[in-house]
């Protein structure tokens, strides 16, 4: 079992009350016992292909996996479900490599074509993927929601430094710059492919390719909103 949790937060913010809840927790350990992983992955300042490669990684070869993923661990879950070895076409396509196109998006090319050889070389399976609040087709609600968050760290900023202190100018500078370049792959890879408009949701879902993996999806409440 692959646990991926989503947008800022940790695998123990995610699903620490699965482990609370006796039933489900004693459940799930019949199953898996301690064949249980999870990637702590950053989700702002990497993109969902950074995250998936570093997985593919480290984890066994040949191994199969159940994913119970949230919010934007669903997209990394999507792409580990493209390299499953079962697969008719296993990882990124010619063409889904061709949709990210320019020089902002030229690391996530890179990054795609690394995948393709991980995947070839670790021969994973997925059995099972369970998407709980998954930007499956982007969303805008986090793009709001992140705003809100800067405007915390800079309300805290103030508070420990005072408005007229040059350490707070230079927080709120910083601040600023990184709302204005929200939607720049190069600044916040892990922002933009949750982007609507970005070209990564474009490629993840303009794909003819089908995968062997048994897919579920489940709205919900979620940090980053909404699902497909």
């Amino acid at each position: 079992l692959l646990l991926l949790h989503g947008t800022l937060s940790t695998t123990q913010d995610a699903f620490f009350k699965l482990n609370q809840d006796n039933d489900t927790w004693g459940a799930m350990y019949n199953i898996y016992e301690n064949r249980v992983l999870a990637l702590e992955h950053y989700t702002l300042s990497e993109s969902p292909l950074k995250n998936a490669l570093d997985f593919l990684n480290a984890c066994p070869k040949a191994c199969t996996l159940d994913i119970l993923s949230h919010s934007r661990g669903g997209l990394i879950a999507d792409i580990l479900a493209k390299c499953d070895y079962n697969n008719p076409a296993p990882g990124f396509s010619e063409k889904e490599i061709g949709i990210l196109k320019g020089k902002a998006e030229e690391e996530n090319r890179v990054l795609m074509v690394s995948i393709n050889q991980v995947a070839a070389q670790k021969k994973i399976k997925i059995n099972k993927v369970i998407r709980v609040a998954a930007p499956a087709s982007g969303t805008t609600i986090l793009s709001r929601r992140v705003d809100h968050f800067f405007n915390l760290l800079l309300n805290a900023a103030s508070l420990a430094f005072g408005i007229a202190n040059p350490l707070y100018h230079t927080v709120k500078a910083f601040l600023l710059e990184l709302i204005s370049q929200k939607d720049n792959p190069d600044v916040l890879p892990g922002l933009n492919a949750m982007m609507p408009e970005s070209l990564f949701q474009k490629m993840m879902n303009i794909s003819d390719d089908s995968v062997a993996s048994d897919l579920y999806n489940i709205s919900g409440d979620s940090d980053v909103g909404g699902s497909n």
